[in-house]
């Protein structure tokens, strides 16, 4: 599609509260999807936990956020590809 889009999942916290991700998402209407290498796929597993809101999910998890080029949302340091986005809808699936 012209623009490309990225379609992916977020799963609420417990209690049906979004989690960070997805207000974040809803209140900036940007976002980074950065890939996942084996080495790093313990690390970015911890940053799906189920975290209080406004808990710092890089520092967790051991990761470098470092300012994005296009989107105020920070990119993760250590992935070899980071997709900065724009939201383009959300979809409630229940």
């Amino acid at each position: 599609s012209e623009p490309p889009v990225i379609a992916f999942a977020v799963t609420n916290r417990s209690g049906a509260v979004a989690k960070d991700t997805l207000r974040n998402i809803r209140e900036t209407g940007e976002f980074v999807v950065n890939f996942v290498t084996e080495a790093l796929g313990e690390a970015m597993n911890l940053t799906a936990g189920d975290f209080a809101p406004g808990q710092d999910e890089f520092a967790m998890a051991g990761l470098t956020p470092a300012p994005a080029d296009l989107v105020r949302a920070d990119r993760v340091v250590e992935s070899p590809v980071s997709y900065e986005c724009r939201l383009r809808e959300v979809i409630v699936i229940s």
